[in-house]
């Protein structure tokens, strides 16, 4: 994930966007599901083109896919390995859904409805 930085435009429910920016201390999602469990860390490696997220656990020594601070993924959804594609973004996390056959290039774990039954609070406002 990463933070975007944004401009108020004359009306009030707009937004320009100014562009990608670095938050120290949120690059990893904390600002969404909060801190990593202490005696984990996040990895990026670079597969390719492909930036992908690892997660150890110092503890145990054990590097996992996982982000640990998320619960398991609904039975519903599998994860899959797909082809990247110029349309996709830097990092995603290609899924499928068992019944409906939806490929979505992001985690349903971390879809709107979901974050707000974490008690995150989302709003809705428009990009010009």
């Amino acid at each position: 994930m990463t933070p975007i930085l944004l401009r108020r435009a004359p009306t009030n429910d707009s937004f320009y966007v100014v562009g990608e920016s670095y938050i120290y201390g949120i690059m990893d999602g904390e600002s969404l599901l909060g801190p990593l469990p202490p005696s984990w860390k996040v990895r990026v490696e670079l597969n390719g083109s492909i930036m992908e997220p690892r997660y150890l656990d110092t503890e145990r020594n054990i590097m996992v896919r996982e982000d640990p601070r998320l619960e398991n993924l609904p039975a519903e959804w599998e994860r899959i390995e797909q082809q990247r594609t110029a349309d996709d973004p830097i990092m995603f996390a290609p899924h499928r859904n068992k019944s409906t056959g939806e490929i979505i290039n992001w985690d349903p774990r971390m879809s709107p409805e979901n974050l707000r039954a974490r008690g995150i609070n989302l709003q809705t406002f428009r990009l010009v």
